[in-house]
């Protein structure tokens, strides 16, 4: 490395030096041409690894936002508990919603589709009360504590015992082929 002498200021400076350190006098315009590409190149690569980390945050956002067809029958049946009790603004969900497709195929049009719903709320003297709501389709059954008196018919105790075998099945430990769970948390997002 040598040294030579600023034309501006008079400072030595060595000979591999862009610029003066003391009065910033551009020694090389090559170099300082290569090194304000090089500066802009790194900017256009950050510029991009930002959009595509971005690009790739809001996907996530957008499909983690996104409701199937059993999400959105989960989230319209618990729209209606929360609109039957007592204090809707208590309704909470206490675990996943387990699904069960009747003929255990989940791309079948014709299927029944079974909701199980761990819900609680508030009773009119504040405590907490937590059941499992049954549906079929959209059609509320019961709640899995129900017994046979809390119905109008024998028939409609049927379909409900109907409706609860796959639970009973999954709470066992021997879920059904068509048979599984809806995050809770999602659908909470999307009850407010």
């Amino acid at each position: 490395m040598a040294l030579i002498t600023c034309p501006e200021c008079g400072n030595e400076v060595s000979d591999k030096a862009v610029s003066c350190p003391k009065c910033g006098y551009v020694l090389n315009e090559a170099v300082t041409v290569q090194v304000k590409k090089t500066a802009r190149k790194h900017k256009n690569t950050i510029i991009l690894c930002v959009v595509l980390a971005l690009l790739a945050i809001g996907g996530s956002y957008i499909s983690s936002n996104t409701l199937s067809a059993d999400e959105q029958a989960a989230l319209d049946n618990c729209r209606w508990i929360k609109s039957v009790l007592k204090n809707p603004g208590s309704f909470t969900l206490f675990d996943d919603i387990i699904v069960c497709h009747s003929s255990g195929d989940s791309d079948d049009p014709d299927t029944d589709i079974f909701f199980y719903i761990p819900y609680g709320g508030t009773n009119s003297y504040g405590a907490m009360l937590q059941d499992i709501a049954v549906f079929s389709n959209d059609q509320y059954m019961g709640d899995v504590g129900d017994e046979e008196d809390d119905f109008d018919s024998s028939k409609e105790y049927a379909e409900f015992v109907l409706a609860r075998m796959a639970y009973d099945f999954w709470a066992s430990g021997d879920a059904l082929n068509g048979t599984y769970t809806i995050d809770a948390e999602k659908i909470t997002r999307h009850m407010k």
